[in-house]
């Protein structure tokens, strides 16, 4: 799961150097708004107990999850938010 999100940060990082020198040419030429929103999976794992979103409920259970990551392309720049 590190490998995969230091893939992602690798790439985010190369894209906004190249996003920022774009920016810096053309700052008039900008449109305000999202161009593109990628959803990537940044790893899978298992909760093994699920009781501590539902107190009470659900006690030694255990819940597959996806922990995912969002790479939105802004007028700005690009931007990654992993949650």
């Amino acid at each position: 799961m590190d490998l995969i999100r230091l893939s992602v940060l690798a790439f985010v990082g190369m894209s906004l150097s190249v996003s920022a020198s774009h920016a810096q040419m053309a700052p008039s030429a900008a449109k305000p708004g999202v161009e593109k929103l990628y959803i990537l999976n940044c790893g899978e794992g298992v909760a093994g107990d699920i009781s501590r979103w539902s107190p009470g409920v659900n006690v030694g259970k255990s819940m597959d999850f996806v922990d995912n990551c969002y790479l939105i392309k802004h007028a700005q720049g690009w931007f990654l938010w992993i949650r």
